[in-house]
């Protein structure tokens, strides 16, 4: 009984996790990459006030992605949409994504 207990709650040890098991530069890389097309697109600041309202919800976002990902497959962008869903699983991903853009906004003003 003792080690039925001891084995659920190692279970249970992570399961509540907040942090992200993807390697920091594949998130670097990845939201700079969506940034980049944001900002090419100039949608910098339709982008940051989207990202400040969704702020709350990433996580209940990337659970719902996952979720329609055998949906999303009919149309050939499961891996995109499986990496932006564990992207939004970490709370600071959309903190960073905001700040990505905002210096690519930045450097653009500096430039003109």
């Amino acid at each position: 009984m003792n080690s039925l207990l001891k084995r659920f709650s190692k279970g249970l040890e992570h399961a509540f996790s907040l942090e992200s098991d993807i390697e920091p530069d594949v998130i670097k890389n990845d939201l700079d990459e969506y940034a980049q097309k944001i900002h090419s697109r100039g949608l910098d600041i339709p982008a940051v006030m989207m990202l400040e309202m969704i702020r709350p919800f990433n996580f209940v976002l990337s659970q719902v992605m996952h979720g329609f990902s055998p949906l999303f497959s009919l149309f050939g962008h499961e891996k995109k949409l499986s990496s932006m869903a564990s992207l939004l699983e970490s709370r600071d991903s959309i903190k960073e994504m905001i700040s990505v853009l905002e210096s690519k906004q930045h450097i653009n003003r500096d430039n003109l």
